[in-house]
């Protein structure tokens, strides 16, 4: 009897236990909007890849409860704009942030329909504006470039409307990848950051424009064949190519580890030219 006691008691003590977790996991869904920018700005800065799962959502929310007028929204958007273009490695976080605010849940009120389609509007607007000036900002420094570049070509990967790619989002980044494999003056980490996308958007780019994304391939082809690129990246173009012509398909673990094999020993040769070229 004794024992049986002791277990109803441990029993309603699971069950506050249990209650305050659904307490608990309700505020992380629905959190207290911040009250500045500032504290938008803390809750931001320490979102990563490794908690995103678990808070994203959270500061999603947080967003819609602080934008409650459009300046705010914008300031909002400019914030993890801003944050995210500080370095071409938060390109994919950002895109995931901006996709978690753009995305409507189902049974979404219509306050935060208008929020989120709006959000996605000012998004596009400012990556617009950017793209005008992109050779300017190219000339002050090409990771800033290639920091907005690999931004967007997450946006475009991440962000849907009705289930589809952004068309206009997509067109914009092949309009990209020909104008810069067209210069004179291109850099390898530049065509190394466009294969890089084409792997993981480049079916969705052939759709959005068959004919624009033929070109670029024609571009990334025309590097290989007049060894315009390092061995390196010459490396990388060929396993882009075969990719696209394997129908964007995964290439098995035996290719892959061919490609990977390849392109340590054309670094290690491209080493070697440039010590040689040095002495």
């Amino acid at each position: 009897l004794k024992m049986a006691a002791r277990g109803g008691r441990g029993r309603g003590r699971g069950g506050q236990v249990g209650r305050q977790g659904e307490a608990q996991s309700t505020r992380e869904r629905h959190p207290k909007s911040p009250s500045s920018m500032e504290e938008l700005t803390k809750y931001l800065y320490s979102l990563n890849e490794g908690n995103f799962d678990k808070y994203g959502e959270m500061f999603a929310n947080m967003v819609l409860g602080f934008s409650t007028d459009e300046m705010k929204l914008e300031n909002a958007m400019s914030l993890v704009f801003d944050t995210t273009i500080e370095s071409r490695d938060k390109a994919l976080l950002g895109a995931k942030i901006c996709a978690m605010i753009a995305e409507a849940p189902k049974n979404e009120p219509q306050p935060n329909m208008e929020k989120r389609n709006h959000f996605r509007k000012i998004l596009l607007r400012r990556f617009q504006t950017e793209f005008k000036k992109k050779e300017e900002t190219r000339q002050v420094s090409i990771e800033a470039w290639l920091s907005i570049f690999s931004f967007l070509c997450e946006v475009f990967r991440l962000i849907k409307v009705q289930g589809n790619p952004i068309t206009v989002v997509g067109r914009a980044i092949l309009t990209a990848m020909e104008w810069l494999l067209s210069l004179s003056d291109i850099d390898d980490d530049e065509v190394e950051c466009i294969g890089s996308h084409l792997k993981t958007i480049g079916q969705s780019l052939e759709v959005t424009n068959k004919e624009s994304l033929r070109n670029v391939i024609k571009l990334l082809r025309n590097r290989v064949v007049t060894r315009k690129s390092s061995c390196k990246t010459r490396c990388m173009i060929l396993e882009v190519l075969e990719f696209r012509a394997m129908g964007w398909q995964d290439i098995d673990n035996e290719l892959d580890q061919y490609y990977m094999d390849a392109i340590s020993d054309a670094a290690v040769e491209d080493d070697l030219s440039q010590m040689k070229s040095n002495a």
